[in-house]
């Protein structure tokens, strides 16, 4: 009587977890994956185990979405722009190192009345004039771009103190902001150099300074 109970409860239990979708199979679940086939579910090839609550079949994973994850898996950098940036980077540099030199020379033009057909400016004006038009030509050429970053912040911060910090605090307030953005791109050309498209690198196959 005792051995019908349980024989019972033993049919019961097994009644009870066919019931709810639990067989032999979803012991396989938990089996372990050699390598291969671990290979084969990443590229979508073989049907991908995952356990699913009460029903233990298995998901065919869709390629399209496999495509997207591995996508969305890469930093922001290797999606579109790491190829661009790498084969790039020397001529941007280079642009902005004569965009920032010819913008520099035009000040020096203007304080010497060689532009717009201004006066010149006399005395120490007319010697930060002949500064920044030496200074803006050596930019563009590549020569001595280090030295020109340096004498060049070094009169910019000054023209900044004497000239602008007394008409207010903020920049936008006493228009120094050109001044500072100056020695923003000063301080970039000072850290790279002259790179290879210079005449140091052309001639003397290093930079002087």
């Amino acid at each position: 009587m005792f051995e019908s109970r349980s024989g019972g409860s033993a049919r019961t239990n097994a009644s009870d977890s066919n019931f709810f979708g639990i067989n032999e199979k979803s012991k396989d679940l938990d089996a372990p994956v050699s390598p291969r086939e671990r290979a084969r579910n990443r590229r979508g090839r073989e049907v991908t185990h995952f356990p699913t609550g009460l029903d233990s079949n298995p998901i065919v994973p869709c390629d399209g979405l496999l495509i997207c994850l591995q996508w969305a898996s890469l930093p922001p950098s290797s999606m579109l722009f790491s190829r661009l940036s790498s084969k790039s980077a020397n001529t941007l540099y280079f642009l902005f190192r004569v965009l920032v030199g010819f913008l520099f020379l035009q000040h020096g033009l203007q304080k010497l009345g060689l532009l717009d057909g201004q006066f010149a400016v006399q005395g120490f004006m007319g010697f930060v004039g002949v500064c920044e038009l030496l200074g803006g030509i050596a930019l563009v050429a590549g020569l001595w771009t280090r030295l020109v970053a340096v004498l060049g912040s070094i009169l910019l911060i000054g023209a900044y103190a004497t000239a602008h910090m007394g008409n207010g605090l903020l920049p936008i307030q006493n228009r120094g902001e050109l001044a500072l953005l100056y020695v923003a791109c000063f301080a970039i050309l000072f850290v790279y150099g002259a790179r290879s498209a210079s005449i140091e690198w052309r001639i003397f196959k290093r930079e002087l300074f």
